[in-house]
């Protein structure tokens, strides 16, 4: 078990969690731009409203982790277009520090569930299809913006 001074150091190399959740939104935004523009069956993108949520991470007080909107279209896609939507996440994820290859959960024929996974601060992109296709992102554990300030672990 690391130490929490160890711990702390090691997450204030990372953007706050402000800054990392506007770079999570940011790349959310352009994988579903290029998803809809290379698969065309993939152009209707709804913000689902009903996922988004934190929770404390480190000290309960000095981290976070978010859970950004889910995003959905109404419609699955083809096992080919699910392999090429996953190759166009893959490419579009791994310049800032995710796996190009997904972890599959779940890969039957019109059926899939798979996530792309950023161990520097294990957050992750989901992408399942079904009846409706959709795109999750999970943002690991980075400190507030006041404890980055801060410097040092709180008191707790």
């Amino acid at each position: 078990m690391q130490h929490p001074d160890e711990a702390f150091a090691k997450l204030a190399k990372l953007p706050s969690i402000d800054e990392a959740v506007q770079q999570y939104e940011q790349l959310g935004s352009q994988i579903r731009q290029e998803l809809s523009q290379e698969i065309p069956d993939l152009t209707a993108w709804k913000d689902s409203q009903d996922s988004v949520g934190g929770s404390g991470c480190f000290n309960e007080e000095d981290g976070e982790k978010r859970h950004l909107p889910d995003y959905v279209v109404q419609k699955g896609v083809t096992d080919q277009q699910y392999e090429q939507a996953l190759q166009i996440i893959g490419k579009m994820a791994k310049p800032i520090g995710f796996g190009d290859k997904p972890q599959r959960f779940h890969d039957s024929p019109g059926k899939h569930d798979s996530s792309f996974f950023n161990p520097r601060d294990n957050t992750t992109i989901s992408f399942g299809t079904g009846k409706a296709t959709v795109l999750q992102i999970s943002v690991g554990c980075h400190l507030t913006p006041e404890a980055k300030k801060r410097g040092h672990p709180s008191e707790s």
